[in-house]
């Protein structure tokens, strides 16, 4: 399919629902965008070039009606001047001009309408360039919208995971916290024993002084009696 082909596609049909028949319709807007913007440069110089068109059929229309208004002149200048062979003349080239102006007007007619034609595709095709072009700010919009949202999504991801890990760490921590109290606790009770082990030091350590205190008062006793008796 030609360009034009394609513009003309693209101008009588709706943008939105060409491109909700494609699954990539950024690539296809850019495309239209391409072929539209190569559209216009062509159709701006055939424009360009039926205004031109019409520009010289009426300069040439205004020389013939012009032609044809001398030699009608002329004509009549010989008719007064009694020069009927030269009126002829004058006659059939005013005829000519005559013939020359009706196919001058029928080229102005179909150059105007080409023209006009070309101007009201041109306008169109520039109004369908700038919802195009519209169409694609949107879908990128979206698209860099889509891509953040993305990014987002991926870093509430991570940011759960680092908490997850943080939370078996936590869980972590509280077993060695467990262990760590248990530990205390042995350790206290061992601490206990070895204060238990204390006391009952001491009480055997009081006993031997008893034994021993009662053993001197014993003695003392003994010998004071010894004294009396002799």
């Amino acid at each position: 399919m030609g360009i034009l082909k394609r513009i003309k596609s693209i101008v009588t049909g709706s943008i939105n629902e060409m491109i909700d028949k494609v699954e990539d319709p950024e690539t296809i807007v850019n495309q239209m965008i391409r072929d539209m913007e190569q559209a216009m440069t062509e159709m701006k110089t055939n424009t360009a070039s039926a205004i031109a068109t019409v520009k010289i059929t009426e300069k040439k229309l205004d020389k013939a009606y012009n032609d044809q208004s001398l030699w009608q002149e002329n004509a009549e200048t010989s008719v007064k001047s009694g020069d009927d062979e030269l009126a002829k003349k004058a006659i059939i080239k005013r005829k000519n001009i005559d013939d020359t102006i009706d196919i001058l007007r029928d080229q102005l007619n179909d150059a105007e309408v080409i023209s006009r034609k070309m101007k009201t595709e041109l306008e169109l095709l520039e109004e369908k360039l700038g919802e195009a072009k519209i169409k694609r700010d949107n879908l990128l919009t979206k698209r860099r919208a889509a891509e953040t949202q993305l990014k987002l999504n991926e870093t509430a991801e991570i940011v759960n995971s680092k908490m997850a890990s943080l939370a078996a760490s936590d869980s972590v921590l509280e077993g060695f916290e467990g262990f760590t109290r248990f530990e205390e606790k042995i350790e206290r009770q061992m601490a206990e024993v070895e204060a238990r082990e204390e006391l009952t030091g001491d009480n055997l350590e009081i006993e031997f002084r008893k034994m021993k205190k009662d053993s001197e008062i014993e003695k003392e006793l003994s010998e004071l009696k010894s004294k009396f008796d002799k």
